[in-house]
Formats: C-alpha cells, sequence, structure tokens
C-alpha cells in the first residue's frame, strides 16, 4: 500500500469538480479501489472515501462477538483508516455490515428529518424557538449535505470496537473525539467536521450538549437534536425510541446519565410530534426505499462479493418490495 504522504500530497492538490472538493482518485489509489461499482459510488457520494480503510491481510483469529448473527468467522484488523467500506473479505464484510448499515439507516433518517425542518412555517419555527431550542448553526447545513455528512458520523466505531472487545484495550478517546481526529487527519472538509457531533457518547452528550430548560432537560442546538433523534431512533432498522431505550437499561455503565438523555430524546420527539402534526417513527417508517441508499449499501457488498439481502436483512424487512 502506497505510503501515507504520498497520499497527503494527492490530497493537497487543488480541489477536484468533484463534490465537497475531496480527492476522491487519490483515495481510491491509496486503498486500492478497483471495483467498478465502488468507483461510481465513491464519485457520486465522496463522503464515503473517509470509511475507506486497510485491514490485516491474513485472519489474526476467529470469533463470535460483534457477528451480527452470532456466527463465528475469521476476523481482520484494522491497520488504517476507517476500514468501513470497500472491505474485500466477505467474512470482514459481514462484520462490519451492522454499523455500516446503521450510518447509511441514520443519514437517511437525518436527511428526512433535516429536509422536514427546512420546510417549517415562520409559526412552527417561532414554536421551537419559544420552547428552547437553538437554530443559529441549522443555516449552515442543508439535507443534502447533513444526509453526505452522516455517511462518516461513525467512522471511528471499527477501531473503538476492535480495541475495546478484541484486543481488550480499553480507550480512554471518546468516539467522536476519535472520529473527528480521522476525518482531520484526512483533511475532510468542514461541513463533515462540524456534523461530527452524533459520535459523542452518553457522559460526553450530557456533559457537553445538555441543558434544564423551562423544568426539562433538553438540547438546544436543533442540529444536534436533529442528528440524535436520527440516531437513537434505528438499530439495524428504524425502531421506537421506547424500544431504543428499553434496550439501553441493561448497561450499567449508563445507569447515571441514562434517564437525562432518554428525557431530552423523548422531549424532542413529542415537541417535533406537536408542533409538526408528524409522528416522526410514522415519517421514517413511511419513507422509501430510496435509489441512493440501496446503491450505497449494494457498493458494500461489491469487493467482497456478499450478497446485499444477506449483509442487510433488516433493511429489507423494512423495505420488503425490495425482494
Amino acid at each position: 500500500m502506497p505510503e501515507l504522504s504520498t497520499f497527503f500530497e494527492k490530497a493537497l492538490l487543488p480541489p477536484s469538480e468533484l463534490k465537497y472538493g475531496i480527492p476522491v482518485y487519490a483515495f481510491m489509489e491509496h486503498y486500492g479501489v478497483e471495483n467498478p461499482q465502488v468507483v461510481e459510488t465513491l464519485e457520486r457520494y465522496p463522503t464515503l472515501c473517509y470509511l475507506l480503510g486497510q485491514v490485516t491481510e491474513v485472519p489474526v483469529g476467529s470469533t463470535a462477538i460483534l457477528q451480527p448473527d452470532g456466527v463465528e468467522r475469521p476476523i481482520r484488523h484494522l491497520v488504517e483508516g476507517s476500514g468501513m467500506f470497500g472491505l474485500k473479505d466477505q467474512d470482514d464484510a459481514m462484520r462490519w455490515a451492522g454499523i455500516f448499515g446503521h450510518s447509511i439507516g441514520m443519514a437517511r433518517q437525518a436527511w428526512l428529518l433535516y429536509r422536514m425542518f427546512e420546510q417549517l412555517s415562520p409559526g412552527q419555527m417561532n414554536l421551537f424557538l419559544a420552547a428552547g431550542y437553538d437554530f443559529r448553526d441549522f443555516i449552515k447545513f442543508d439535507s443534502n449535505t447533513v444526509r453526505d455528512g452522516s455517511f462518516a458520523n461513525h467512522c471511528s466505531r471499527r477501531w473503538h470496537d476492535e480495541h475495546n472487545v478484541d484486543l481488550k484495550q480499553p480507550q480512554s478517546m471518546a468516539p467522536g473525539q476519535s472520529a473527528l481526529n480521522h476525518l482531520i487527519t484526512y483533511k475532510a472538509p468542514q461541513f463533515m467536521l462540524d456534523l461530527i457531533r452524533v459520535e459523542d457518547h452518553f457522559k460526553e452528550l450530557q456533559a457537553a450538549r445538555v441543558q434544564e430548560i423551562g423544568g426539562r432537560h433538553r438540547m438546544p442546538d436543533i442540529v444536534f437534536s436533529i442528528l440524535t433523534l436520527a440516531d437513537w431512533t434505528i438499530e439495524r432498522k428504524t425502531m421506537p425510541l421506547d424500544a431504543r431505550f428499553a434496550r439501553l437499561r441493561g448497561r450499567g455503565d449508563l445507569a447515571e446519565v441514562l434517564p437525562v438523555l432518554e428525557e431530552c430524546g423523548k422531549g424532542f420527539e413529542a415537541d417535533v410530534n406537536r408542533i409538526t402534526g408528524v409522528n416522526i417513527v410514522d415519517l421514517f417508517n413511511g419513507a422509501g426505499p430510496f435509489d441512493w441508499e440501496y446503491k450505497i449499501r449494494s457498493a458494500y457488498c461489491a469487493t467482497s462479493g456478499l450478497e446485499v439481502k444477506k449483509a442487510f436483512p433488516e433493511y429489507f424487512e423494512q423495505y420488503p418490495e425490495l425482494g
């Protein structure tokens, strides 16, 4: 694989005409991307470049842990980058399909929710402002940049899971910070750095984002509230907040912060439902399937030859019309 310094030299060339000025071809050369479907997908959705990576050439062991179907498989470990897209080995692609599918599904939901907020009437906007939400960052983005930036919002998850679970080397750095560091290292555009807030985990969320307003805990930054709700209402397919938090209550490390965060999430969902008259979970379940999402999920499987339906069974459950 080429030296990272060579990549940086190419990455610092004047931006191409490709979307967001991301050096797509430098990424593809650096990581040896050759599959035509992956090439086309990276050209069309270049923020996915920040999910490329290099893994060990031979397995380092086998495990059933973190396997979406609980089957024991040979595992490879990350050497460089994110290692969440363009994976060449079927077992490797199968192991990380869950978090990749979550990321793309979260991006879809963030896109839908942001698009709805772009269409708020002045009266609805005033009601959100009166409820304590801050819209100063909202105009920095649009629904498409939110979607595209959200593709990489979980770009550090493989690195964290491998260290915490496989290597038994718990990391003190929060996933949000390591994701931000990853994007900075690869010189991602500023809007992606500004959107990498969803990977902050629970204690960091409470410390940095939560305020008590009107006798209720809230996350007043409207962009953060949108991204967080989009993230919390999906695992591998859309699910209500009640079900998501019920699954989290079994984690002892969250006992102190979970009630506050649940109050924030459910409070924001209730505000959205009340002010817009739209049930958010119904919106998420009723929208799609979208051609762009299916193509990205198909491209995830293309190099390894993994069957798309096997990689993302919950996605096909949510959209049975896909066959």
